[in-house]
């Protein structure tokens, strides 16, 4: 994946491989990975899936996820704090070998985790970040943020669900373009009173 002349994402193969967290506890990190793949598959891309928890937990280790990654040209790194820390450095020598690496943040702290690292960690982090395709965010105030950092290569994508077809009481189906569900946090963008 990376940005056209226009500034819109494009996918260079009908292959990619997607690394991050597919299962185990419910959460942000495995619905927005396992909503994602479903639509890619559904455009036509053959997605690859490398669940990075499952492979950690049945004890396959590292070396074998960083072996198959180094198979795949365009890859989709969808991480953790700590996944992240692991991959970032072994990215930087795929990258070197012409692979295609978009980095796919999930929450809104990533850029207060760069700020609270000492300034030559940092520094390198942002190097490193800066060689990647493409970092996806999803909020205006965090792609700022990160920019503010040196970062040069951030955009905004929002939370994504595919549509939803509901029924009003009267018995006229609607359909919804979007549902967003965001944590209710100041840094979403999200204000609300306590009764809603």
């Amino acid at each position: 994946m990376c940005l056209d002349k226009w500034g819109a994402v494009q996918v260079l193969s009908k292959k990619i491989c997607v690394v991050g967290t597919f299962s185990g506890k419910l959460g942000r990190a495995v619905t927005k990975n396992n909503e994602l793949t479903r639509e890619m598959n559904n455009i036509g891309t053959k997605v690859i899936q490398i669940d990075f928890g499952k492979c950690i937990n049945r004890g396959i280790g590292i070396l074998n996820i960083l072996i198959r990654l180094s198979r795949y040209k365009q890859i989709l790194a969808s991480l953790s704090v700590r996944q992240r820390w692991v991959l970032l450095p072994y990215f930087m020598l795929l990258i070197l070998f012409k692979r295609h690496i978009c980095l796919l943040v999930i929450g809104g702290a990533f850029g207060d985790q760069l700020m609270r690292m000492p300034f030559f960690v940092r520094a390198l982090y942002v190097k490193m970040l800066n060689k990647l395709d493409l970092i996806v965010v999803e909020t205006c105030a965090l792609r700022k943020q990160l920019e503010g950092l040196g970062v040069k290569n951030a955009i905004r994508l929002p939370n994504f669900k595919r549509s939803v077809k509901y029924f009003v009481k009267n018995e006229q189906k609607r359909e919804l373009e979007m549902v967003f569900f965001p944590c209710n946090r100041k840094q979403r963008g999200v204000r609300c009173n306590r009764s809603m």
